[in-house]
């Protein structure tokens, strides 16, 4: 699955953490390749999760991952959501960690592919975390421009993960972080990865893995985008339950099984050799 040219560059990395940005994609054809390019200009490595496109998305990624080294694209055959594109990303990560092509200490940002983030404050999150010693840093949004009922249901879920995840939230629903990948092995084995979910089980399974995380920083958001629905809102809630029962378990599958599983029919694209 990795290149063998990443064994030369894992083995001379020194220093600083390597940087991998995962970017999940579902018919963002007016903004991937953008968002991507302004991505590329902040981290060491991308990988772009193609979530089923039916809008070209795909056949843009293929190009882009073609043009040049430290570029990834997962297919997915069909939709799946958004909790399983990052099950996808996640799963590759920990096999690049079993086979010594990335570190613990190395760092997965997350960041959305619609052009609401901007890519340029990867760099403030990274030091957030490395200079207080931290295991994963969420964006805070600033969430102003948004219509009441939003800003209601975000406050709400952010209490909900506070409390079922024992780590004060400020906006648990941001898609805006940085995190260890040292925590993204610990928590892939509980990661269910159903429904509209994600946001909270991310919440609550890195606090109650112990993770030392912080959601402080703030993040600019560049536009309100329409789309989440209020059953989505209360399957999030729900999943916040999932999550927090489920840090009680002993998971069926370790992470390198579980990832094993996780992308069994997902066709890979591009190498990760860096030449950076």
């Amino acid at each position: 699955m990795f290149a063998a040219a990443d064994v030369a560059d894992a083995q001379a990395r020194t220093g600083r953490p390597t940087t991998v940005a995962l970017v999940p994609v579902y018919n963002e054809q007016a903004t991937v390749v953008a968002v991507l390019g302004g991505v590329a200009n902040w981290v060491d490595r991308i990988i772009a999760v193609d979530d089923g496109s039916s809008d070209g998305s795909a056949t843009s990624l293929d190009h882009w991952a073609s043009g040049g080294p430290g570029r990834t694209v997962l297919h997915h055959p069909r939709n799946r959501g958004m909790s399983q594109a990052l099950l996808s990303g996640f799963s590759y990560l920990v096999l690049a960690l079993r086979d010594g092509y990335l570190k613990p200490d190395d760092l997965l940002i997350m960041i959305d592919a619609d052009g609401q983030h901007l890519p340029e404050e990867i760099p403030r999150l990274v030091k957030r975390l490395t200079d207080h010693d931290l295991d994963v840093v969420l964006g805070r949004r600033g969430l102003s421009g948004y219509p009441f009922g939003k800003r209601f249901g975000n406050r709400a879920l952010s209490w909900w993960a506070s409390l079922l995840g024992g780590q004060p939230y400020e906006d648990a629903e941001s898609g805006f972080r940085v995190m260890r990948l040292e925590i993204v092995r610990r928590l892939l084995p509980y990661f269910t990865a159903l429904a509209y979910g994600c946001a909270q089980e991310l919440a609550v399974l890195t606090a109650r893995q112990g993770a030392r995380v912080d959601n402080t920083e703030p993040v600019t958001i560049r536009y309100y985008r329409k789309g989440v629905r209020h059953r989505d809102g209360i399957t999030n809630a729900v999943m916040a339950v999932v999550a927090f029962a489920r840090s009680f378990t002993r998971p069926r599958l370790d992470a390198v099984a579980r990832a094993n599983a996780a992308l069994r029919d997902v066709r890979v694209v591009g190498g990760w050799a860096s030449g950076r």
